[in-house]
């Protein structure tokens, strides 16, 4: 179910392609493609096999119904042993489009070498965006095509990976024909600055022409709210008694975490009720009785208080506190020559029980913070 749930992120048109990094993100999509059949006219995209020539190779292949991936270099510039890394040297003031950069890294010409090896002569690329290519595209509605960004503009830090490249290449090569997405598991290590023309839809980001107004991702609560009430499945996580082992926990959490960021946008839209019954959907689906509550839960309780949901909000962070005190009480409990081993994971107990009686203090009454304060 949690795969499918990726799946069915991803808008129903276009070809769509996602980028998967880790197993959990990506063994489990390819598991409802190839066995049950959901989703073959998607293409998953895994970032640790894009570092190879192999796959680069097969991601230049139609499959399924999915259309080969817009990759333009040839097999001799990413065949095992090339560009594996290629670090950036500041030898141009202007930046450069994404194609211009590579076609730099790839030309055989002696000038465009460094001590015989590959380079970029810049660390500032960007992506046009040509606003007949996203018409055309008809990916993106009228509120995109009335804010588009000139560019996107990416920016490089000391080097870029073959699989970063290989994103830079799709990205720029695409010209806006196919909805491309990173999964939310996918580490910011790739994002390389997209981070304003991200938006959240289930547990993927789309890359959009139009950049956010504070440089952070946007949250499409219409998309997000139906994928997340009306396509996902939650593999019966709240029947009581079963095992959940470490990673499909992790998995849980990251999806209570979805439904909490939808949750804060909707409040900050003044959608109050499709918040609540985001929240309270959460509650059913993901129980604390199977997925015990941890940082992740801290902003379910802020938006249960800013729904005047007191009792709901009250409990979240009442068994957040009392997790973060079981866990400081067992480390301080420890013979001092095993504390620094677990020094990080009680430091962040220490600040989530902070964080937890800020948040009493911040919404109750002197009074019964007190009460708090003392218990804690």
């Amino acid at each position: 179910d949690f795969g499918q749930n990726y799946l069915m992120t991803l808008q129903e048109k276009g070809n769509p392609i996602i980028f998967t990094n880790g197993d959990n993100d990506t063994f489990p999509l390819w598991y409802n493609q190839e066995v049950e059949g959901v989703g073959t006219d998607l293409r998953v995209c895994n970032l640790s096999y894009v570092q190879t020539d192999w796959y680069i190779s097969q991601m230049k292949r139609p499959y399924y119904e999915s259309e080969a991936l817009p990759i333009s270099w040839n097999p001799e510039d990413y065949m095992s042993g090339k560009n594996e890394v290629v670090w950036v040297a500041e030898r141009m003031s202007e930046p450069l489009t994404v194609k211009q950069a590579f076609d730099f890294v790839r030309s055989e010409d002696a000038n465009t070498k460094r001590d015989g090896e590959n380079y970029l002569p810049t660390s500032r690329m960007y992506v046009p965006i040509i606003a007949s290519e996203v018409a055309e595209s008809g990916l993106f509605g009228e509120e995109y095509l009335s804010e588009l960004s000139e560019q996107i503009d990416i920016k490089v830090n000391r080097r870029l990976t073959k699989s970063q490249m290989m994103v830079l290449e799709m990205l720029s090569s695409n010209h806006w024909k196919r909805p491309i997405y990173f999964a939310v598991t996918v580490g910011n290590d790739y994002y390389l600055g997209l981070e304003p023309y991200f938006e959240l839809t289930g547990l993927a980001y789309q890359i959009t022409p139009v950049a956010s107004t504070n440089g952070q991702p946007r949250v499409n609560t219409a998309k997000m709210y139906d994928n997340m009430m009306n396509k996902f499945q939650y593999g019966n996580m709240n029947k009581p008694g079963i095992y959940i082992d470490e990673n499909l926990m992790r998995m849980c959490r990251t999806h209570r975490m979805m439904f909490s960021q939808l949750a804060d946008a909707l409040i900050q839209e003044g959608q109050n009720e499709k918040a609540l019954e985001v929240l309270d959907r959460a509650e059913r689906e993901l129980p604390q009785y199977n997925v015990p509550y941890d940082y992740t839960s801290a902003t379910m309780a802020i938006s249960y208080y800013e729904l005047s949901e007191r009792e709901k909000a009250e409990h979240i962070l009442s068994q957040i506190a009392d997790n973060s005190v079981e866990y400081l009480t067992w480390g301080v409990g420890l013979p001092r020559e095993y504390q620094k081993s677990v020094q990080q994971t009680l430091a962040q107990q220490q600040a989530m029980l902070g964080f937890a009686l800020q948040q009493f203090e911040r919404y109750h009454s002197d009074e019964l913070f007190e009460e708090y304060y003392q218990h804690y």
